[in-house]
């Protein structure tokens, strides 16, 4: 479950009517994590649910290129950086080309795991001032 105390207006959410859901302000109280969210949905209604029901939304490459990173890759990982801002991903290939299964990994200097757009968003923020946006 995420908590408010993780969430910054701007981050994006999936609710049970939305897959894109943008938050435009976080109402609850010191220690309720329970709360309440408005947002933005995909149709560019305004709306408002539980946190509860609301889902992280889980990065990938599709993802990445909506927020205008781009990749570059490095024996076997990848860099995708916008800007200077720069997260990496282990190859889902070893250095001949065959392939690894795996689930699509991403780090912050090689060890913080971001699994979340929410936590890439909250990322890049702290890190460079600037608001990541998503072109979806």
């Amino acid at each position: 479950m995420i908590e408010p105390k993780d969430l910054r207006i701007g981050n994006y959410l999936s609710n049970p009517d939305s897959v894109y859901s943008k938050i435009t302000s976080i109402d609850c109280e010191w220690g309720d994590k329970s709360g309440w969210l408005c947002f933005i949905d995909d149709d560019g209604e305004r709306n408002s649910c539980p946190l509860i029901n609301c889902s992280p939304i889980p990065l990938t490459e599709d993802l990445l290129a909506k927020c205008g990173f781009r990749s570059k890759y490095k024996s076997c990982n990848t860099d995708w950086n916008i800007g200077s801002f720069t997260i990496n991903q282990k190859s889902n290939e070893d250095d001949d080309g065959n392939t690894i299964p795996q689930e699509q990994v991403f780090y912050f200097d090689y060890t913080y795991e971001i699994k979340y757009l929410h936590q890439l968003q909250n990322l890049c923020y702290c890190l460079t001032g600037t608001e990541l946006e998503v072109k979806l």
